[in-house]
């Protein structure tokens, strides 16, 4: 994970197929990431901070309004958001940073999967790109319906993020 890439949360529609299937391939690249790092923090030590890059809650998770206060809920509920978290060492837990929706919530979620880092970089430094797959998601969002059809009915558990780790 890039420095500049802060962990995150996604938050999806519990009640659209398409948003479930989206958090579900979300949280499955997440969690085999995490199974992967393990492996690699057996034979060295992995910086501080690492693990996993990304979250995954639905809507209804009371964080999901919290760390948006002034996010309308028409805005805030009308796409996917992914919420930019940082650690408060005072409270123990994750506050937000900022927030996405649409077309750009999905560069950050590309921006900290492991495998397609390198694609979300891509997209976030090419306008012509960066707004293209603002409008994709559009296409998408307006018509899922129709593309609810094309991706399997799954029902994803939440992925919380851990506490970071320090190295002593």
């Amino acid at each position: 994970m890039d420095t500049m890439d802060a962990p995150a949360y996604v938050f999806w529609d519990h009640n659209c197929r398409v948003c479930r299937a989206s958090a579900a391939a979300v949280i499955w690249v997440s969690r085999r990431a995490k199974r992967d790092e393990a492996r690699i923090a057996a034979d060295a030590l992995i910086a501080a901070g690492s693990g996993l890059a990304i979250g995954a809650l639905p809507f209804d998770d009371p964080r999901f309004v919290a760390w948006q206060p002034t996010v309308p809920a028409e805005v805030r509920t009308a796409s996917m958001r992914v919420v930019e978290v940082k650690w408060n060492e005072d409270s123990g837990e994750w506050i937000a940073s900022d927030s996405f929706g649409g077309g750009r919530a999905v560069i950050e979620v590309l921006r900290r999967l492991p495998g397609t880092r390198w694609l979300g970089r891509t997209i976030d430094h090419n306008r012509h790109l960066t707004s293209l797959t603002d409008r994709a998601y559009w296409l998408i969002a307006r018509n899922r319906s129709h593309f609810a059809r094309l991706v399997p009915n799954v029902w994803p558990d939440p992925l919380e993020l851990d506490p970071p780790t320090t190295l002593d």
